[in-house]
């Protein structure tokens, strides 16, 4: 006897936004606007602390070069150790 065919999966639901902050926390947003190696001459370096809107505050572990462009490898306090593509994380640098 042959076996039924599968359902066809739900459609996935987009994620939802993260929480916008408000007020001022002391640090300054990372500008990355002449893509991510611009923002390595800004001063994002290792062991500097950052801070990111989803994963916290965190540390600087390394920097990588890709194909894809230059990621960061950051070990966040609440989340531990995550490898950020630059020219897509939004990162603060904590002052």
């Amino acid at each position: 006897k042959p076996l039924p065919s599968p359902k066809p999966l739900p459609s996935p639901k987009p994620l939802p936004s993260p929480p916008q902050k408000g007020g001022s926390t002391g640090a300054r947003v990372l500008p990355l606007e002449g893509g991510a190696r611009g923002g390595l001459r800004e001063g994002l370096r290792e062991g500097l602390r950052v801070e990111h809107a989803t994963f916290g505050i965190g540390t600087v572990e390394r920097i990588e070069d890709s194909m894809t462009g230059l990621k960061a490898v950051v070990c966040f306090q609440n989340c531990g150790r995550k490898t950020l593509l630059l020219k897509y994380a939004k990162l603060k640098i904590i002052e």
